[in-house]
């Protein structure tokens, strides 16, 4: 991998949930503010897509409020894709898969699996382009992305299914992809979350760009 490590795709950049982030907010889980917040000081800047790697499956109790404030940030984009990963076991009632709570599901412009896949020797090469019930998967979230990005090229399945998937669907994989590593962690341009929030990034750090 060091031997074929290349320069970084330039209209890449990645937002880390990193140590002085969480030295300054606090421990991890965060309020659903801090990432409503977020979403709209980087949809400012016009970027081509968000891609918002977590998991909300669950309704936030303690502050419904802040789900509510989550999905208009969300919807107002049009711009994000969020989350699904497949339940414990081959089989589950329903599509098997945890996604975001309702709210978010229906704000988001796209939801895309997540998974990779690990060779016996613990070591993650390739993932699979589709994921999910037979009838219905999902694309990889990288996928949904591009989808998002540029739907222009074309591969795109609908956002949403109409015909949602039986109850106890198998989960099934499709399209094996080795994944072409550009280089270590790092590699990327890459943004403290908390800088993000105060706004202290460059004013075009994120126009036109996957983030």
């Amino acid at each position: 991998l060091r031997l074929v490590s290349r320069p970084p795709q330039p209209g890449i950049a990645v937002i880390a949930v990193d140590d002085r982030s969480i030295g300054v907010i606090g421990r991890w889980p965060w309020r659903r503010a801090l990432p409503a917040q977020l979403l709209q000081n980087v949809s400012r800047q016009q970027p081509l897509v968000i891609g918002m790697d977590v998991l909300f499956n669950e309704e936030d109790l303690d502050y419904p409020e802040d789900d509510l404030l989550l999905a208009d940030a969300v919807a107002r984009s049009g711009r994000v894709v969020l989350p699904v990963m497949q339940r414990q076991g081959p089989y589950d009632p329903g599509d098997g898969a945890d996604r975001p709570i309702a709210a978010l599901e229906q704000a988001a412009a796209r939801l895309g699996h997540v998974h990779v896949a690990a060779d016996e020797d613990g070591v993650v090469r390739s993932l699979y382009t589709r994921e999910g019930p037979a009838s219905a998967p999902w694309q990889h979230f990288s996928m949904a992305m591009r989808c998002v990005a540029t739907p222009s090229l074309g591969g795109c399945p609908p956002a949403r299914w109409s015909d949602p998937p039986a109850d106890g669907a198998r989960w099934e994989r499709a399209g094996r992809r080795l994944i072409p590593y550009a280089g270590g962690p790092g590699h990327f341009t890459t943004y403290s979350y908390i800088d993000v929030l105060r706004g202290e990034v460059p004013a075009a750090a994120f126009r036109g760009k996957y983030v």
